[in-house]
């Protein structure tokens, strides 16, 4: 994992060096044009010795071999005739069973055709490579623990974790499918030449966050309740007690990037996403240093708190402070409007405390009518 987080980094450094839009010189090559070839060729060679070199990575990798394997004993396989066409023509050359030359070639041919139509379609190379790297970056963030789990602790706490990281994973849905419907309002906004610009986002990120938190914090609160019960009875059973800690962990400090899930979009309408993409990888490395030590001592829950420490530093406190200072939104003003509505979330908090302790559930039919 530290490896992916290294290369990573890397390959945003090499991405800032490329400039799609430099100018072509008839009488030879120019300076930003050999800067373009070596960078560009630089993390192709990355990316393609990274993918090419795929050992026991993946969840669909046994079962790849497996189906090339059938492929060269002529057996029936629910693949494409393509594939199982190119993988007897290399297993041919190579003389027997190189599933490692099957993926290289498939590698070979995805990376250079992602990186052309990067370089070629995009009105910006530097822009189209950093959404991809936000996504793979946040993918590998969240992704992180169970990888760590799995080397120093076994299946059986993958499995704990599983849950807890899938109850978080639903839970993430519910913000960016919000966010989302204003994403054509924040490019509008960014398309202007309204000089109050930074104002107008400010408005609109205050009221979609608002609302974000309503919602999100309702489904938080009610979990904080009665989410051990709900895991321990209803989704699984008792020896599942510990995914309940490690989905706290997960959720409550994921409620600050997932209210502001509109400023991503804005710092994508106004070209300022390369900060987020550095910064999370930087914040996807501490992640992993941190967790490794946290889950050898404590388990599932400790690999979460690994997690909880990144998102609080990177989401919490660097973003804030670039929101507030390069994007120039009224951050104070916004937490200053969360913590009213903080307010009001009190009352039924302390009520569903209240009625799970002096209440017995025996069934879900009595969980569900209270």
């Amino acid at each position: 994992m530290i490896l992916y987080v290294f290369v990573a980094i890397v390959t945003v450094l090499l991405g800032l060096l490329v400039n799609n839009h430099e100018v072509r010189d008839e009488g030879g090559i120019t300076r930003g044009q050999m800067l373009n070839g070596l960078s560009l060729l630089s993390v192709f060679l990355i990316l393609f010795a990274l993918s090419s070199c795929r050992l026991n990575v993946g969840n669909d990798y046994a079962k790849y071999v497996e189906f090339m394997h059938l492929i060269r004993c002529d057996a029936y396989v629910p693949t494409e005739f393509g594939f199982n066409f190119i993988v007897k023509l290399l297993y041919g050359i190579s003389g027997f069973e190189n599933y490692l030359l099957v993926f290289a070639f498939f590698a070979f041919f995805t990376v250079l055709l992602f990186l052309a139509a990067i370089y070629r379609q995009a009105d910006s190379f530097g822009f189209s490579f950093f959404l991809f790297l936000n996504m793979v970056i946040n993918q590998i963030n969240w992704s992180v623990d169970k990888f760590i789990l799995g080397r120093v602790s076994g299946t059986e706490a993958v499995a704990v974790y599983g849950v807890g990281s899938q109850i978080n994973s639903l839970f993430v849905s519910f913000s960016t499918a919000i966010s989302a419907v204003f994403a054509p309002r924040v490019h509008r906004i960014a398309a202007d030449s309204d000089p109050d610009k930074a104002g107008r986002f400010s408005k609109l990120f205050l009221r979609v966050g608002r609302v974000q938190y309503l919602i999100l914090m309702l489904i938080a609160s009610g979990f904080v309740v009665f989410g051990r019960y709900f895991i321990t009875n209803i989704y699984a059973t008792e020896s599942y007690a510990q995914a309940y800690p490690v989905a706290l962990l997960l959720i409550l400090p994921a409620l600050v990037p997932l209210i502001q899930n509109l400023g991503i979009e804005i710092q994508r309408a106004m070209n300022q996403h390369r900060f987020r993409s550095v910064i999370y990888s930087i914040m996807a490395l501490l992640n992993v240093l941190v967790s490794i030590p946290l889950a050898r001592r404590f388990g599932p829950p400790g690999a979460a708190l690994g997690t909880t420490v990144s998102l609080v530093i990177g989401n919490g406190l660097i973003m804030n402070v670039f929101y507030a200072s390069r994007l120039q939104l009224d951050i104070v003003g916004f937490w200053k409007s969360i913590a009213l509505l903080s307010r009001g979330m009190l009352i039924p908090a302390v009520l569903g405390v209240w009625i799970l302790k002096c209440w017995y559930f025996r069934n879900i039919w009595q969980f569900l009518a209270g």
